[in-house]
């Protein structure tokens, strides 16, 4: 969404979402892409990889396998 600052249109940057909005987004994407986008930036990275997120993934997950390996992958690298 864009907004206006003296007549020009402004775009808001990733921090002008609060987390909560980025993590319901993150949670609907591919484990594979949630592992690239890891490296985007630190506040994305450390939601990635939080216990709490990991949960919320695989409740929303199809495949709940595939977030139990997620899951088993975050706590080897502990």
């Amino acid at each position: 969404m864009a907004y206006e600052v003296n007549n020009k249109q402004v775009m808001p940057n990733n921090g002008d979402l609060p987390e909560l909005v980025i993590r319901e987004i993150l949670v609907y994407l591919p484990i594979k892409s949630l592992f690239r986008f890891k490296s985007v930036s630190k506040q994305w990275n450390n939601l990635i990889s939080d216990p709490f997120f990991a949960r919320c993934y695989s409740c929303r997950c199809d495949h709940p396998h595939k977030a139990t390996l997620w899951a088993m992958h975050y706590n080897d690298n502990k």
